[in-house]
């Protein structure tokens, strides 16, 4: 991510993060010591620019060629490691037993 002279790189990051995975749960959003630079009392982006969401699946799809089930499957394993809300967000031994590693592990996904 980048800055611009519009946007500070956090805030460039932050979009990115609502573009992927949608916006920040407001409770959450406001809730951190320095949140009111980054949200308003809304919980929406304080300084944005446009979003273009894009779900992680259809990244994989189209970027990078994955066909739709191993595009399917490695998004909802991202998905969980990625939740914006931290309560929320996989454990790691959560994370193990995902169906991703199961199919890795049996070779059938690269």
């Amino acid at each position: 991510t980048k800055g611009s002279e519009t946007y500070t790189r956090d805030e460039d990051h932050m979009a990115l993060m609502v573009e992927m995975m949608g916006d920040f749960d407001r409770k959450f959003a406001v809730s951190g010591r320095g949140s009111s630079t980054f949200f308003t009392r809304k919980g929406l982006l304080r300084n944005a620019r446009k979003h273009y969401p894009c779900s992680i699946q259809r990244l994989l799809s189209t970027k990078y060629a994955f066909g739709e089930q191993d595009a399917s499957v490695i998004a909802d394993f991202l998905e969980k490691c990625l939740q914006l809300n931290p309560s929320q967000r996989w454990t790691a031994q959560q994370l193990l037993d995902h169906p991703w590693f199961s199919d890795v592990r049996n070779g059938d996904l690269v």
